[in-house]
C-alpha cells in the first residue's frame, strides 16, 4: 500500500513570516537558555567558595547576593563606555553694563567761515591749513591801494569843509557888525548865519567819512576771532575778494565733539549726560572717555536718524576733525 504525500498542502501553510516567526521564537528560547545556565553556574560558585570570602573579610550573607546580582547583569550586554569632551569654565561675578554701538565723525564745533568785511584784491597770506593762530592774529591782508585813495580823498573834503567854515565864520563877523550899526537888515544877517552851519555840518560829513574810510581800512585785515586752527584755505593771493566768499574754513581745537547718528528704534535709549566710550582707527589702543551733550530735537529726513553730540575729553589734542570714531554709549 502507497502512501501518497501531498506537499502542496505544506507549502501553503509554511509561508515566509510563520518561519521568520518560528526562527525568532528559537532565538529567544536558546538564549534563555543560556542565561539560566550562567544563573545557576554562578550560584554554585558562590556557595563552593564561602571559605574565600571569609578569609577576605567578606560577611557570608552579602557574598552570595552581590554575586547574583553580578549574575542577573550578565545577561544583559554591557554598553561600550566612550569618553566626551567637555569644556569647563569659571563663573565670577562682575558689573554688567549696557552698551549701544554707534558710529559717527569727530568734529570741531564751532566750525567758521571766515570773510572779508569789504570787496578788494588779495595781497597776502600768512597761515595755511593745520596752522594754529591766536585771537587777534592777521591771517590774511587786502590790497590797500583803493582804500588809501578814499582816505586821502576824505582828508582833502574835510580840510576844505574847514576852510569853507572859518570864511563863513569871517564873513558872519563882519555882516554882524554891520548890522549892529544899523548899516544892514536882519535878513542879510540870518542869510549869513545860514552859511556858517552848512559849512559847519559839511565839517561833520566830511569827518564821518574820513572815520569809515579809515576803519574800511582797518577791516583789510583778516583777524583770528579766537584761538583755533586753520582746516582749509579757500582763496590764494592775486584774487578779488568780496564779502561772501570764504577765505579760510577755521575750527576750535578745543572744543572737540563726535556726532553720531542714532536710529528710531534706539532714540528712547539716549539722554544727556550718559558716559561715552570712543575708539578711533589712528590710535586703536586707546579709548576715548566723553558724555552726551546734546540731542538735536529733529530726526534727518535722509537717514532717518536723530544727531547726536558727544563732547569728548582729549587733553592731549589727539583727536583731528573728520576722523571716523566708534562710539559706545552707557545705557
Amino acid at each position: 500500500m502507497k502512501i501518497k504525500l501531498n506537499f502542496s498542502g505544506i507549502s501553503k501553510w509554511l509561508t515566509f513570516r510563520r518561519i521568520a516567526i518560528f526562527i525568532v521564537n528559537i532565538v529567544i528560547i536558546a538564549l534563555l537558555a543560556i542565561g539560566i545556565r550562567k544563573l545557576f553556574f554562578s550560584t554554585d560558585q558562590a556557595r563552593q567558595a564561602p571559605a574565600v570570602a571569609q578569609d577576605k573579610g567578606t560577611p557570608k550573607d552579602k557574598q552570595p547576593k552581590k554575586q547574583q546580582l553580578d549574575g542577573l547583569t550578565s545577561l544583559f550586554p554591557k554598553a561600550s563606555e566612550e569618553k566626551i569632551p567637555i569644556k569647563a569654565y569659571v563663573l565670577t561675578p562682575a558689573d554688567f553694563t549696557d552698551e549701544l554701538p554707534t558710529s559717527g565723525t569727530v568734529r570741531g564745533i564751532p566750525e567758521l567761515d571766515l570773510k572779508f568785511e569789504t570787496n578788494g584784491m588779495l595781497q597776502q597770506v600768512n597761515v595755511k591749513e593745520g596752522d594754529s593762530a591766536k585771537r587777534g592774529d592777521v591771517l590774511a591782508v587786502l590790497d590797500a591801494k583803493d582804500v588809501n585813495v578814499e582816505i586821502q580823498w576824505a582828508q582833502a573834503k574835510l580840510q576844505a569843509a574847514e576852510s569853507e567854515y572859518k570864511a563863513a565864520l569871517a564873513r558872519y563877523q563882519i555882516v554882524e557888525k554891520l548890522y549892529q550899526v544899523g548899516a544892514i537888515i536882519k535878513d542879510r544877517l540870518d542869510q549869513v548865519q545860514a552859511e556858517v552851519d552848512v559849512s559847519k555840518a559839511k565839517i561833520e560829513i566830511s569827518r564821518k567819512e574820513l572815520e569809515l574810510s579809515r576803519l574800511k581800512l582797518s577791516k583789510l585785515n583778516l583777524q583770528a576771532p579766537q584761538s583755533g586752527l586753520i582746516s582749509k584755505k579757500e582763496k590764494n593771493v592775486g584774487e578779488f575778494i568780496t564779502p561772501n566768499d570764504i577765505i579760510f574754513k577755521f575750527i576750535d581745537e578745543e572744543n572737540i565733539f563726535v556726532e553720531v547718528g542714532i536710529i528710531e528704534k534706539d532714540i528712547f535709549k539716549i539722554k544727556s549726560g550718559q558716559r561715552v566710550k570712543i575708539s578711533v582707527d589712528t590710535y586703536p589702543t586707546r579709548v576715548f572717555f566723553g558724555y552726551v551733550e546734546t540731542i538735536f530735537p529733529q530726526l534727518d529726513e535722509r537717514t532717518r536718524s536723530l544727531n547726536v553730540r558727544i563732547r569728548v575729553l582729549d587733553p592731549g589734542k589727539l583727536l583731528k576733525p573728520g576722523m571716523f570714531a566708534l562710539s559706545l554709549i552707557h545705557i
